[in-house]
């Protein structure tokens, strides 16, 4: 792939295949995508990788903690509400993923499934954890990690796999910790999806939407 298939070719997947991601081709990925910048170079990101039985521990608690309508409490606080400008972009997609999967918007229990897909990663048979130690700035640390994470799925696009990077993850830590060896004094920040798209699937070909650079550049001099 050139540069930019690899970069405007990543999208969000949201359906994977069952068929499992070799240990070592998840060890290139990660390796691969450190290469990228960070403020004066201190690369504070650290990940865990869930696969397997571990995962699917998560994936059950995940369902009882939506079940429950559990109230999330994230170790970085993430947004409850968007201004217009920007709910507008929140809605349009997720309306794009419901369109995709046929789903009505007064079709309830439909949407309460996907809600729950959501929250177990669509089927995807590995999961990257985020995490940021206690002992750094959380925003710069946090726009150091997002740097590598976005590399992370970069260089999956570039070997064939899909990503997504999803909140749901880290929005109750508790169920993290009490599933995964998460060790002290370190934040989870947010997880990735990995695993083998289904091309098939229509929520993995609408076409997606990016606002033009006039709404966000100016030109000075």
């Amino acid at each position: 792939m050139t540069f930019d298939e690899v970069f405007q070719g990543r999208r969000s997947i949201r359906n994977y295949t069952r068929d499992p991601v070799p240990r070592q081709v998840i060890e290139q990925v990660l390796s691969e995508a450190r290469w990228c910048p960070s403020w004066a170079n201190t690369q504070p990101w650290e990940v865990m990788v869930v696969q397997g039985e571990p995962l699917e521990r998560f994936r059950q608690g995940q369902v009882a903690k939506v079940a429950a309508h559990a109230a999330g409490q994230p170790d970085v606080p993430t947004p409850e509400k968007f201004e217009p400008r920007w709910q507008e972009r929140v809605m349009q997609v997720g309306k794009s993923c419901l369109d995709a999967k046929g789903i009505a918007r007064e079709d309830r229990d439909a949407r309460n499934r996907y809600y729950e897909e959501m929250f177990t990663l669509f089927g995807a048979p590995v999961m990257i954890v985020f995490l940021l130690d206690e002992a750094l700035n959380v925003p710069y640390g946090m726009m150091d990690v997002g740097i590598y994470m976005q590399s992370v799925c970069l260089v999956a696009q570039s070997k064939g796999l899909g990503t997504l990077i999803v909140s749901t993850v880290i929005k109750y830590p508790d169920l993290l910790r009490s599933v995964l060896p998460l060790p002290a004094g370190k934040r989870a920040v947010m997880g990735v999806a990995l695993g083998h798209p289904d091309r098939s699937a229509p929520i993995n070909q609408f076409e997606r939407q990016r606002v033009p650079t006039e709404q966000f550049v100016t030109w000075v001099g």
